[in-house]
């Protein structure tokens, strides 16, 4: 995993103001880093839209950059299931926000930061209307988008193949979704046509889905169904509408620039020399962008 190192006066900017609006504050970054993470944001406001009948737990492990696939970024994904509304996030970077939301309530100038580079999404699957609405962090303090989408009808083939995963038994089913291929075993013995992310649609809970480059991998760790309520909260941030083509192609661009992305929030970025000086990044400095829609 790559560490981001933060000067000071940004960290404790940050974790204060929420946004850095102001050109107050320096990011510095490893000569090694090819990446950068979101950093934290409050908890304090949000709606209840469902409360979660079932939490399903994930671990997910996924290549951020291509060059070097050998190198993992590890996550565990939180899918909840209610009557209406399903809703799939980080928990890592949900653990990082609410130790920070903690820390400023308690008077804290500073708090520790996630520093891992995993899908900064949530996913809110409406199933009424039939609609996805996804929310996306943009690393640093870059905006929070939200776009909505119609439910994804994926082209399941199910295969006459069966095996035990967490005691269940599961078959397989293979399809093919934005750019990628995908093989999912999925269990009829819990009766939700659902999934991580935005994946569903088979006749029961996905515990097992990837790419068949092992670029995304979720494996089911956990399944608890709900003893107490357990509410479905949608924060109340500012979110800048947007699509997902648009938004794909903004993510595309300031991942090939993060410099001048940064420089125009009046954020300046610098880079920490092997002899632990700071200095000014490089132009060329791109970062890996390996999203798991591809079209």
């Amino acid at each position: 995993m790559k560490l981001i190192t933060f000067l000071v006066l940004f960290v404790s900017h940050m974790l204060c103001a929420g946004f850095l609006s102001q050109a107050q504050g320096v990011i510095a970054i490893s000569q090694e880093t090819t990446n950068l993470p979101v950093l934290p944001k409050r908890l304090d406001n949000y709606k209840v839209i469902d409360t979660s009948l079932i939490t399903i737990t994930y671990e997910v492990k996924i290549v951020v950059d291509t060059n070097k696939p050998n190198e993992i970024e590890e996550d565990l994904l939180v899918l909840q299931i209610g009557k209406r509304i399903s809703k799939s996030y980080s928990q890592f970077i949900f653990q990082a926000d609410s130790i920070s939301t903690e820390a400023i309530k308690n008077g804290r100038a500073t708090s520790p930061i996630f520093q891992g580079i995993v899908p900064p999404t949530e996913v809110f699957k409406n199933y009424p209307a039939s609609m996805n609405t996804v929310t996306y962090r943009t690393f640093a303090n870059g905006p929070t988008f939200l776009y909505t989408e119609d439910k994804i009808k994926l082209a399941w083939k199910i295969l006459p193949v069966t095996r035990k995963y967490l005691t269940y038994t599961c078959q397989k089913a293979i399809t093919n979704f934005r750019g990628r291929s995908y093989e999912a075993w999925f269990t009829s013995e819990i009766p939700f046509s659902e999934g991580p992310f935005k994946f569903g649609g088979l006749p029961g809970l996905i515990l097992q889905i990837q790419d068949t480059r092992g670029h995304y991998v979720y494996n089911c760790v956990g399944i608890e169904k709900e003893k107490q309520i357990n509410e479905i909260k949608m924060w109340s941030w500012k979110y800048e509408s947007t699509t997902r083509e648009k938004l794909n192609a903004f993510l595309k661009r300031i991942h090939e620039n993060p410099v001048d992305f940064f420089n125009a929030s009046g954020t300046p970025v610098m880079q920490v020399t092997k002899n632990d000086k700071i200095e000014p990044v490089n132009k060329g400095f791109k970062c890996a962008f390996n999203p798991i829609e591809l079209e």
